[in-house]
């Protein structure tokens, strides 16, 4: 099914709980795909898999979007994934 998000790439901060979860989950289903980030690495992979099971693809990097470091990551799992 092809939607107005369909394609589209949304980055979600605090994925993990609450209405980023529930951003991340409904933007899934309309068909963007995601890149997430949240403080809790089991709730990242749980919501990873979920995405995934729609169709979605998923960029998911586990750490504080105040941080650098967690920017670093981010980039660094893009540039991996561009690179397949």
């Amino acid at each position: 099914m092809v939607t107005k998000l369909s394609g589209k790439v949304v980055l979600i901060t605090g994925a993990t709980a609450g209405i980023g979860q529930a951003c991340a989950r409904a933007l899934a289903e309309e068909g963007a795909r995601l890149v997430v980030t949240g403080r809790r690495q089991e709730r990242l992979e749980e919501l990873t898999h979920e995405a995934e099971k729609l169709g979605t693809q998923v960029i998911s990097v586990a750490g504080d979007a105040r941080e650098e470091s967690t920017a670093i990551k981010k980039r660094r799992r893009r540039e991996l994934q561009e690179s397949r």
